[in-house]
C-alpha cells in the first residue's frame, strides 16, 4: 500500500495521506475492496479472512485504488470463507453479513494487487531462479 485517505487510517496504516484520493469515490476508478471485521481468523488487515476486491489484475477496469467498505458477520458462528463479490451480494441478501462504507464512505487506499505469476516472474528475475 502506498497510500490512502483519510488521514485516521493513512497513519495508522504508515502510508502517505493523499486528501485527493476522496475525489475517487463514486468512481469506476476506486472499485469496492471489502474487508472483513469479524468471522473467519486470516491474513486480512483486522485479523480475519482476507478481504475481497471487485476487480483483478488483467481485468478491463482493474484500478489499484480501492474503496474499502467492512464486512461484519450478523452471527460470526456463521461465517464462513467469501470469495466473490457475487459471494458478498448473496451473503448480504440473505441478511447473514452488513456491509458498511468506511470512514463515512471516504477511505480510499492505494493498494496494488498482483498475481502470483507476476511475483514470481519478477522473482526469478531479480534473483535469477
Amino acid at each position: 500500500m502506498t497510500d490512502a485517505t483519510p488521514e485516521m487510517p493513512a497513519n495508522m496504516m504508515g502510508v502517505s495521506h493523499v486528501p485527493a484520493n476522496e475525489q475517487l469515490v463514486g468512481t469506476s476508478v476506486a472499485p469496492g475492496l471489502f474487508q472483513f471485521t469479524n468471522g473467519i481468523n486470516g491474513s486480512g488487515p483486522m485479523g480475519f479472512q482476507a478481504g475481497i476486491g471487485q476487480t483483478a489484475p488483467g481485468d478491463q477496469n482493474y484500478s489499484p485504488m480501492w474503496f474499502i467498505s467492512f464486512i461484519e458477520w450478523n452471527d460470526p458462528s456463521q461465517a464462513r470463507v467469501l470469495e466473490t463479490v457475487n459471494d458478498v451480494a448473496a451473503m448480504q441478501q440473505a441478511g447473514l453479513i452488513t456491509v458498511t462504507p468506511a470512514m463515512g464512505g471516504m477511505h480510499v487506499v492505494n493498494c496494488p494487487f498482483f498475481d502470483a505469476e507476476t511475483v514470481f516472474e519478477h522473482k526469478s528475475q531479480r534473483f535469477g531462479q
